[in-house]
């Protein structure tokens, strides 16, 4: 997600092509993202930077690559910056939070995504992300209230009833977890993962040729997908639960 919409802008437009030339490193940079060169939009914005030092579009976007490159830390400080020039920026904290989860900081990102809900309560992947941010802290009941507020915005998002099912999961729930799952499944029948974690719980209550099918299913998918470190890893544990 770009700050500022590079193709909103016309050169053709007095006013668009001043502020195109003002912040003509900033827009290349944008160019340079787009086109898969990371490094030099980052050089462009690093650039724009030392020319506007409180230019929010360009610590937004360099916050976004930085992650893309697997710079969670350095992102954060960029999303922090904009933060200190637009404190009531909902994407800004957004970003910030799902970085601070990367590295592990679960306080702070659950702190970020409430204050994105603050300014936007009908952000239904913020709902989402916290109550990721919650049960990886532990808080698994905490968890699936922001998932049920999720699915209560989007009744079709797939991956809200995925992480719900995670945390019913944990509270010993595996009925409840199985019907999230199946809801998951009958939102993206290509939800692998939701396949997988299903058939576990199978596994675990005993109903055998169920797991075996929702691993297999499992399986085909992520073999579909090229995601082949996981396909072989379900192709050993189906021959393991077959004995």
């Amino acid at each position: 997600m770009m700050y500022l919409p590079s193709t909103a802008k016309n050169p053709h437009s007095s006013d668009d092509a001043v502020e195109i030339y003002s912040h003509f490193f900033y827009y290349r940079g944008v160019k340079k993202a787009q086109q898969g060169d990371y490094r030099g939009a980052i050089e462009d914005w690093n650039q724009e930077l030392q020319l506007h030092p409180d230019f929010a579009p360009a610590y937004f976007d360099r916050g976004n690559i930085r992650r893309k490159l697997k710079d969670p830390h350095g992102a954060i400080e960029d999303y922090t910056e904009v933060l200190q020039i637009s404190p009531d920026c909902a994407d800004a904290f957004f970003k910030r939070g799902n970085a601070q989860r990367e590295v592990g900081e679960n306080e702070g990102a659950i702190e970020d995504y409430t204050e994105v809900l603050r300014l936007n309560p009908y952000f239904a992947e913020a709902y989402n992300n916290r109550g990721n941010a919650r049960r990886e802290s532990g808080d698994a009941q905490c968890a699936i209230e922001d998932y049920d507020k999720a699915l209560h915005l989007n009744p079709y998002y797939a991956k809200a009833y995925y992480n719900r099912g995670l945390a019913h999961r944990l509270l010993g729930k595996s009925l409840a977890a199985i019907e999230d799952y199946s809801q998951a499944i009958r939102v993206n029948p290509d939800y692998a993962k939701a396949y997988y974690n299903r058939g576990f719980i199978y596994c675990d209550l005993g109903v055998k040729q169920k797991a075996l099918t929702d691993l297999q299913h499992a399986a085909n998918l992520f073999l579909k997908h090229r995601h082949l470190t996981a396909y072989r890893k379900i192709i050993a544990d189906i021959k393991n639960l077959e004995g």
